[in-house]
């Protein structure tokens, strides 16, 4: 059966400390342990250990997930899909296909993926967060009836100071994560940047090479 549990992790200045985030762990349809990262609400990632364990259930009798399953599939997590398909729980084909339906079916202003909670809002503390920060940027949080996306401001902010150069612990305190790591997520590569310090490089190369050559001159 599907349990949950909170994994403990090294800290660099020493000793251990134990993560926020809730996690699901349970055996496959073929027996294999598998982990899968829930949410920072127990409760929550109690349901989805239930969904996925209903899935492991589905796939060990060779049925057709039920449609709430289903439906838990094509709303989880980029996370929870990613190891899903890398475990062979779902085929992306008929993720796609479901993805469609259920895109299709919604209205223009609905929202299409369920936040930090079951009704799909964000949990008090996340919300009260992004309210503070909106308030200090004199950005509303509500526009023309458009609430402000959460992760965008994040992702964009990691991204700008990730380019701008500034040390990884400084970026980690900005964000408020609780480890380094959680970076990785919200950074994208930058191909203008690399082919920037690239060039650096060259020149770099370039001019060190130089005064070499003056000096082989002069001794000639």
């Amino acid at each position: 059966m599907a349990y949950v549990f909170q994994p403990k992790y090294s800290k660099k200045e020493g000793g251990t400390d134990q993560s926020r985030r809730w996690w699901v762990g349970l055996r496959d349809h073929r027996r294999i342990v598998r982990t899968f990262p829930g949410y920072t609400d127990k409760r929550l990632t109690e349901e989805m250990g239930k969904k996925l364990q209903r899935l492991v259930e589905a796939l060990g009798a060779n049925e057709e997930p039920p449609k709430e399953v289903r439906a838990f599939i094509a709303n989880a997590p980029p996370a929870v899909k990613e190891r899903l398909v890398k475990f062979h729980m779902i085929e992306p084909e008929k993720l796609a296909a479901e993805l469609r339906a259920y895109i299709e079916g919604r209205e223009p202003n609905d929202l299409l993926f369920h936040g930090d909670t079951a009704d799909g809002s964000m949990t008090k503390q996340t919300a009260k967060m992004l309210k503070k920060d909106l308030n200090v940027a004199e950005i509303p949080y509500v526009d023309d009836g458009k609430f402000h996306d959460f992760h965008a401001f994040r992702h964009t902010t990691n991204q700008w100071l990730q380019d701008l150069g500034v040390p990884p612990r400084i970026i980690q305190w900005i964000l408020r994560h609780k480890v380094m790591k959680m970076q990785d997520i919200y950074t994208r590569e930058n191909v203008e940047l690399m082919a920037r310090e690239i060039r650096k490089a060259s020149a770099y190369g370039r001019q060190k090479a130089e005064p070499e050559k003056g000096a082989d001159s002069c001794a000639a």
